[in-house]
């Protein structure tokens, strides 16, 4: 005996029976279930924006992540040379690094915070020493004068706000003075300069130097 279904049992059995429709229920759902996580996205998204902003805010105001170039040692050189029949000078500038160099010294870290987030800025204290070794291997063609008493040393600090106490340079047991900014811009833009070194060709080839650098900075040191 057959039994006529009715025309809803027809559309429910063959709804339940289909494929296609199986397909589009499961398409449905996981473009509903994608509204939650885009929403979740746009709110992982603005908390960095903010917290991006507080650092900034505090590294503005506390000094950004601090880089060390150098010491770098700075001799300038005249070169004499014929130009159009008349004697011309050039001045170049003869940069010598270390021989050797030691930096020994502590960073502690410490956490600022700016409404609900941490910024981790730190204060180091650095024992920076090692010497200078001068040799004349440099170009000697068309060479006039090595001017040893115009000498001078460049210390880059890519934030000098960061420095906490003023900057004593033992140069072979002298104590000198550190001034502000860079005479050498091309090779680095901010520092400090050490100059009136008082070298002259008929002193000893090697000069020690130390200094301490309290320096404080934000996310890394370098």
């Amino acid at each position: 005996m057959n039994i006529e279904k009715t025309p809803f049992e027809r559309i429910t059995n063959w709804i339940s029976n289909s494929m296609t429709i199986k397909l589009i229920t499961i398409t449905v759902l996981m473009l509903l279930m994608l509204i939650p996580v885009s929403l979740i996205q746009s709110i992982v998204y603005e908390r960095e924006s903010l917290k991006n902003v507080a650092s900034e805010e505090v590294s503005s105001k506390w000094a950004y992540s601090q880089t060390i170039i150098g010491p770098i040692l700075t001799i300038p050189v005249v070169y004499e040379y014929l130009e159009k029949g008349r004697l011309a000078q050039i001045t170049k500038n003869w940069h010598i690094l270390p021989e050797n160099l030691k930096i020994d010294g502590e960073i502690n870290p410490e956490i600022l915070k700016r409404g609900i987030y941490d910024v981790i800025v730190y204060n180091s204290n650095l024992r920076v020493s090692g010497s200078f070794k001068i040799d004349k291997k440099l170009e000697t063609s068309l060479l006039k004068s090595i001017n040893y008493d115009q000498a001078f040393i460049t210390i880059g600090i890519s934030d000098p706000r960061g420095i906490k106490k003023q900057i004593q340079f033992d140069w072979n047991g002298k104590k000198l003075e550190a001034d502000p900014g860079s005479d050498i811009s091309d090779l680095i833009y901010s520092g400090i300069t050490i100059d009136s070194l008082a070298l002259n060709d008929s002193l000893k080839s090697q000069y020690a130097f130390g200094f301490d650098l309290k320096l404080r900075g934000s996310e890394s040191l370098s």
